[in-house]
């Protein structure tokens, strides 16, 4: 499930952020409606990476670890390039989920106050 999760991670934001705000009153009500659907689904898909490469990545670094053989057919194996690399964007998509919700709870308060 690693590498579509990565896939996904690299195309989610592509498609989401594809419907650029614009300055219509009409249309904002529809954008902020789309943008909390992607917000929604990257807090979801983040999730759902997190469930997958953290027990992968406990499993692969442990000194018992073997790594299967290239013709082994009940082979549970991940690439050590692949697994560090979805470790790595699990963790940033965790910081950067908390920034965004750093921000918009900023705003909402600075909103509120005025």
């Amino acid at each position: 499930m690693i590498p579509i999760f990565l896939i996904v991670s690299g195309v989610a934001p592509i498609l989401s952020g594809g419907g650029a705000k614009r300055q219509d009153e009409n249309k904002n009500t529809a954008a902020t409606f789309c943008a909390l659907i992607g917000l929604s689904f990257n807090i979801s898909w983040t999730i759902a990476g997190s469930v997958w490469v953290y027990p992968t990545w406990d499993m692969v670094k442990k000194d018992s670890y073997i790594q299967c053989a290239t013709n082994a057919t009940n082979c549970k194996s991940c690439n050590d390039v692949v697994l560090t690399f979805a470790f790595a964007m699990v963790t940033v998509d965790w910081i950067l989920l908390g920034l965004v919700i750093i921000i918009v709870a900023t705003s909402i308060c600075a909103t509120l106050r005025k």
